[in-house]
């Protein structure tokens, strides 16, 4: 039995490439968001690896984020 810890999200702005340009209906080279989720098993290792593209037009961003007795790391960009 595996138990899922943890999710890293990360969300861009990309440039419509095949095949993703045949799944949502637009030109090469039309702005896509693409997400990139990497899912944790508790002890750090990964488990999962996801890719999603979104129209920018049809795309909106909810966050609920639990506090609680969680760390939280400051993420340098």
């Amino acid at each position: 039995k595996m138990r899922l810890d943890y999710e890293s999200q990360v969300i861009e702005a990309v440039a419509a490439e095949l095949p993703a340009t045949k799944w949502l209906g637009v030109p090469r080279g039309s702005p896509l968001l693409k997400e990139t989720n990497v899912a944790f098993l508790s002890g750090g290792r990964a488990a999962g690896l996801f890719y999603s593209y979104y129209r920018h037009e049809y795309y909106q961003f909810n966050s609920i984020s639990r506090i609680g007795d969680r760390t939280l790391a400051k993420s340098e960009t």
